[in-house]
């Protein structure tokens, strides 16, 4: 401590005794501290005559993260190499790396004049728990005879160098994989033989590059690119082959420098036929890695980016272990510092048929839209379907951003999202009608004029049917020939508040539970009835309704369990061939109402002039409503886009149901229009039962 510091402090010592403390005994006691606590801190900022008294002020500053006032404590000769700001920048940020919540110091015994202290480090880290580790500090005496710290990196962290780094790598644990119950593989993890180097073990560079660029058909200055932004001894991953290339693999063996790793790649051997229920995993790119970063991964790691591997990731990926390490100037690794082992994903087993997805995927071949089959009275789903459809091999190393958007009409999963219905509607509307008491099978309406509008005050807009025989329609006849008009004015008659909150009891507005996210259905932009018009237009399936396919079979499971409604199941439970059923709503409906609809469905078929008379099979018991979801731009549209809807449950005669489809397709205008899937579905009919 300098002269003039301590004449001060004793000074201001005085004047505190003087005004705080008149008795002569108590002054000279109080003087006695306050001068020593001054001293003691003084001291500790600027060194004392013993080494082990200033290491233990140093490393009390450590604990407390005060970098500041460790740095006061260096040797001037060590302040003169590293400014503060440095000083402090590598403290921070090895204590980030490290993701410290705090460290501890414990000084060996019996040093106190040795200029050499030894004392151990405990570091408590958050991602690979504690780390310990003794370290020495030297001393050196200043001009003035003061004790202070011969500061080197190696104090931080044991072996540290001036120009060594501190890395943090993830440890990738083998990921789960995909198989239907009986073990057909969805997504898998195949071997494959990485081909990589050191660029400092490469003696002919020359010969290198040829040889390499050969066998893994790839440009000569791709290779030399990668190994450019490497340094000397860090490890180049230049490409890779599959397992069962064993000639070119032995071939790889005999270049000079080449060296190899093996590993697992994500490998999806059904293709498109499953790809909106798998998705795919790729690297994470610079651009993806902040929104993981959180969950401990870094750029590089694979992670799913859709489907099940994106939104099960937490089961399929584990969780990665970590690896803290000294890398030198050169790359080469030096010390590992922490690690932690990484937890292997666990495999899923899914619901799906294969033959059933296969059967659906080929009748959508070529168009757009979604098919989803499940079982009525579990709720399993046997298929689902989105097309276009894309093969997720092709994304399993890597693609940009850009790249991802401009296959996004690929990617869309349809059947999760949400369409107008058109007339498959006409179900929910004819069973809310039962429920309230404001239909019965019997209520009779006169739509031969073939339009209708309520009163003047619509203006110019009406209600228009198809053609269909010129008679007063009832409820079967209505459903069987899908009346607009007959089911407008059921909707009116049920009102917009009741019709509301009974759309709600079938789910709408709410998140369906599946193992993917499925958007919510909606019967209106503002979450109401505006205007008699809307709910007219909802009741017979247009207006601004909104509903996914994978939601719209849900819903009717309410007709074949009793007015229950059932939550679509695709993943198996552990050890479990099978899923029993989940109620998702319980009493959407009363059992009374909710079978009489589904007889209504029946008639559909089995009606003269219904719309699924085609359907009809020998054999087979089917309940169904077609749908023709109008795209019109305005209300006088000449040629508006068509979505063909086609909800089927069906079973075989006598039996219970066994199977429930919804099929949507895009564009069916002059293609046949919600009929356009017929001939697929008599097929499947045909051969199921």
């Amino acid at each position: 401590m300098s002269k003039k510091l301590l004449t001060d402090t004793i000074s201001t010592a005085k004047k505190i005794v003087k005004e705080k403390l008149p008795r002569r005994t108590t002054a000279i006691v109080g003087l006695a501290a306050i001068i020593g606590t001054t001293l003691w801190a003084a001291q500790s900022i600027y060194g004392q005559k013993s080494p082990k008294v200033t290491m233990q002020a140093y490393l009390d500053h450590w604990e407390s993260g005060n970098y500041e006032k460790m740095y006061q404590l260096l040797h001037p000769n060590d302040r003169k190499e590293v400014s503060k700001k440095a000083f402090i920048q590598q403290h921070q940020d090895i204590a980030k790396k490290l993701e410290q919540e705090k460290i501890r110091f414990k000084m060996h015994s019996g040093e106190e004049e040795s200029p050499t202290i030894r004392y151990q480090t405990t570091i408590d880290s958050k991602s690979v728990g504690p780390i310990q580790f003794n370290s020495r500090g030297k001393l050196a005496e200043n001009e003035e005879g003061k004790w202070l710290v011969d500061w080197t990196p190696s104090m931080i962290l044991p072996g540290l160098t001036e120009n060594d780094q501190v890395k943090v790598e993830t440890v990738s644990g083998l990921r789960g994989e995909i198989r239907t119950k009986d073990g057909k593989g969805l997504a898998v993890n195949k071997g494959k033989i990485i081909i990589g180097t050191v660029p400092a073990e490469i003696k002919d560079r020359q010969a290198f590059l040829k040889q390499v660029s050969s066998l893994l058909n790839i440009k000569p200055q791709e290779i030399r690119a990668k190994m450019k932004k490497a340094k000397p001894f860090e490890y180049v991953q230049l490409g890779s082959l599959p397992v069962e290339k064993r000639d070119a693999i032995n071939q790889a063996l005999k270049i000079e420098g080449v060296s190899i790793r093996n590993e697992t790649e994500r490998h999806y051997p059904q293709g498109s036929l499953t790809a909106h229920i798998t998705g795919f995993v790729n690297p994470l790119t610079s651009e993806q890695v902040k929104e993981w970063k959180d969950q401990g991964y870094q750029k590089g790691d694979v992670v799913g980016r859709a489907g099940l591997e994106k939104y099960q990731q937490e089961t399929l990926g584990g969780k990665p272990g970590i690896r803290i390490v000294i890398t030198g100037a050169d790359g080469k690794e030096k010390r590992v510092i922490g690690t932690r082992s990484p937890q292997n994903g666990k495999d899923i087993r899914v619901t799906i048929d294969l033959s059933m997805q296969r059967r659906l995927y080929n009748s959508l071949r070529g168009d757009v839209g979604a098919f989803v089959a499940l079982h009525p009275k579990t709720g399993a789903v046997l298929g689902a379907v989105s097309m276009p459809s894309y093969d997720p091999n092709t994304f399993v190393k890597g693609i940009s951003e850009k790249e991802y958007k401009q296959n996004i009409g690929s990617i869309t999963n349809r059947f999760v999202h949400t369409y107008t219905p058109g007339s498959t509607m006409k179900p929910l509307t004819a069973a809310i009608g039962l429920e309230t008491g404001k239909l019965k099978p019997s209520t009779t309406y006169d739509t031969r004029s073939g339009k209708w509008q309520k009163d003047s005050s619509w203006g110019g807009y009406y209600v228009r049917r198809v053609d269909h025989p010129d008679v007063p329609v009832d409820l079967q006849k209505a459903m069987a020939w899908s009346d607009n008009i007959y089911f407008a004015r059921v909707g009116l008659n049920i009102g917009p508040e009741t019709f509301k909150k009974q759309l709600q009891k079938f789910g709408f507005e709410d998140k369906l539970p599946f193992a993917l996210p499925v958007k919510n259905a909606t019967f209106s932009n503002s979450g109401k009835f505006d205007s008699e018009i809307l709910l007219a237009d909802t009741a017979y399936g247009q207006g601004q309704l909104q509903v996914s396919p994978l939601f719209w079979s849900s819903v009717f499971t309410v007709f074949t369990n009793d007015g229950d409604m059932l939550q679509p199941q695709l993943l198996l439970p552990e050890n479990q061939d099978s899923v029993k059923p989940k109620v998702w709503r319980e009493n959407v409906v009363s059992p009374k109402n909710a079978r009489k609809t589904y007889e209504i469905m029946k008639g559909v078929v089995t009606t003269p002039g219904g719309s699924g008379n085609d359907l009809k099979t020998s054999g087979v018991e089917l309940a169904m409503k077609t749908g023709t979801a109008e795209l019109k731009k305005s209300y006088d549209d000449p040629d508006p886009m068509e979505l063909g809807w086609l909800a089927t449950i069906s079973g075989k005669k006598g039996s219970e149901p066994d199977l429930l489809t919804i099929s949507m397709v895009n564009d069916v205008h002059d293609r046949n229009g919600s009929h356009y899937l017929y001939p697929q579905i008599k097929k499947m009919l045909k051969e199921r039962y």
